[in-house]
């Protein structure tokens, strides 16, 4: 069951975890596209042309939105609008806010050059930051993925340890001890892995930062993992016990 839930949020989790991948390459020329278009526009105010002029650099994911808000302002679609519809088609935040910065600027007579260099520099340090907190991310994702299937395991083997014994004792006369719900404890087990996943995978995507849906795909890995580990322990438990198990019932 947990390996099935793991499965099929994986799906969407991935599809997540593309988009954001386009959304940081798109960032990633950013400073370049926005640096050239100010140099550009201090010796022309022609957007068309500087623009186009832009085009000839290396602008990766980013050229063909460029290219479309070109072909858009040839059409006689406004600079703003123009702009406006780029960022909206990259779907990157960091694009759209200084997207609209460099055209208001723009539209009151400040100097392009400066603005674009201004803007460029602080692009550069907005992925500098970002990259900055990738690195610190990446240990805590091992520690949580590390740790996801060693706690289940130990559910796991510590519920079928307390399943075995009461069941044995419950069976000699002079111990008065509760008989323990299996079905019950396998349930609630498995709502707690549920949730510690839910609870890592949503840890992991704060602190790493960026599209909220990429903690799907966290959620499905560790719940894959849990799944394997969930197996791995209740056959490992049932291996040990199973010759002294004769009549009695395993929560795994």
């Amino acid at each position: 069951m947990l390996l099935a839930a793991g499965v099929v949020l994986v799906g969407p989790g991935l599809l997540a975890y593309k988009l954001e991948s386009y959304v940081n390459s798109v960032d990633k020329f950013y400073p370049t596209f926005i640096k050239a278009l100010g140099e550009n526009l201090s010796s022309t105010t022609d957007f068309k042309s500087a623009l186009s002029y832009v085009l000839h650099m290396e602008l990766g994911a980013l050229k063909r939105h460029v290219q479309k808000a070109l072909n858009r302002i040839k059409t006689w679609v406004s600079v703003e609008e123009a702009l406006d519809l780029m960022a909206s088609e990259t779907a990157s935040y960091q694009v759209h806010m200084l997207n609209n910065i460099f055209a208001e600027a723009f539209r009151a007579g400040s100097n392009p050059l400066e603005v674009g260099r201004i803007l460029s520099s602080l692009a550069i340090k907005v992925l500098d930051l970002r990259n900055k907190r990738r690195v610190v991310t990446r240990s805590f994702e091992t520690v949580l993925v590390i740790l996801q299937p060693i706690v289940v395991a130990l559910l796991v083997i510590l519920t079928t340890l307390a399943a075995f014994f009461s069941q044995t004792i419950t069976k000699l006369p002079y111990f008065e001890l509760g008989y323990i719900p299996v079905p019950l404890v396998r349930y609630g087990t498995m709502i707690i892995i549920v949730v510690v996943a839910a609870l890592n995978s949503l840890s992991i995507n704060l602190v790493r930062g960026g599209f909220k849906g990429t903690s799907l795909l966290y959620a499905g890995l560790l719940l894959i993992e849990s799944g394997i580990a969930w197996i791995g322990a209740s056959t490992l438990m049932n291996m040990l016990l199973g010759q002294f198990a004769g009549g009695i019932e395993f929560p795994f």
